[in-house]
């Protein structure tokens, strides 16, 4: 078999074995298969092999944190994207690439401070969603919308939004995404003020998604938590959430979150200060109310 022939078939097989590390949180493991996988697509020249490249080792550079080589990659792997030929119907389960690049560039974007960029990478999103009617690809531009106005602070979308995520996801047994929009339709439930239902759907959620074996984005979800807890008076268990949360994202180099689980646990503590608890909130970094 030739260089070029066995090429073609460990692409594939690499770019799974990286999503299954990816999902798993491990994200060292994945990105010595991100960096094969951009040497196989370099050798042979693949305008296929490039652009799912790029989107893998984007989205791996988005996760730990480097949000400029991010939007790098996935502006590079954006611009390869052809909807006629990349069909997500030939993808075997697979995101449409072009969804999973105008997603992660919306995300990218929002966190590098270019909202109006973010935004219309958002509606350029659900644009393609419709027009490829492709019911996988349709639930992940869900998720990224319903994030996209979590992030914004418009309570009332992102629960919009979770519930359709919900919907579609029950519809068709998408059994991750049905408890990553009961996360975050338990986040806008808290923040409208019906704190305990919204703690127990992102319980629920949390408890879901970690009994299909997913790791990542963890970080983010717990710091949802603990937002609920707080606003429910339970310092003690937002500070647990929160520690959780830096304590995997150290681990699994799952850090584009990192920075607000911080700003949060200096909320907790301010709290936890002036409601005058005795009530420790000790982490990795030693702080507790009062120092």
């Amino acid at each position: 078999m030739s260089a070029g022939w066995r090429d073609a078939f460990v692409f594939p097989v690499l770019g799974g074995l990286l999503t299954v590390y990816h999902m798993r949180g491990e994200l060292q493991r994945a990105w010595k298969l991100s960096e094969q996988m951009q040497g196989i697509a370099h050798q042979t020249g693949s305008r296929v092999q490039q652009l799912w490249a790029h989107l893998l080792q984007g989205n791996l550079y988005y996760n730990r944190g480097n949000l400029i080589a991010a939007k790098r990659h996935l502006e590079k792997s954006f611009a390869l994207y052809d909807p006629d030929q990349h069909n997500p119907r030939e993808s075997n389960g697979r995101n449409d690439p072009g969804i999973a690049c105008l997603a992660s560039l919306a995300s990218t974007s929002w966190l590098l401070g270019y909202p109006d960029q973010a935004r219309a990478n958002m509606q350029q999103t659900l644009q393609l969603a419709q027009q490829l009617g492709d019911p996988f690809s349709q639930s992940f531009a869900y998720v990224a919308v319903t994030v996209f106005h979590l992030r914004c602070g418009e309570v009332q979308e992102t629960r919009t939004w979770a519930e359709r995520l919900i919907a579609l996801a029950r519809d068709h047994g998408f059994s991750m995404r049905i408890a990553s929009g009961m996360i975050y339709r338990g986040w806008a439930l808290a923040e409208q003020a019906d704190v305990e239902e919204g703690i127990a759907q992102l319980e629920q959620g949390l408890q879901a998604l970690q009994q299909t074996g997913a790791e990542l984005a963890r970080p983010l979800y717990l710091a949802l938590l603990a937002e609920a807890y707080a606003k429910a008076g339970r310092i003690p268990k937002a500070c647990s959430a929160i520690d959780e949360g830096l304590a995997i994202a150290e681990k699994n180099d799952d850090r584009f979150y990192e920075a607000e689980l911080w700003r949060l646990r200096g909320e907790s503590l301010l709290l936890q200060t002036n409601r005058k608890s005795n009530v420790k909130c000790e982490g990795r970094s030693g702080f507790s109310a009062g120092n």
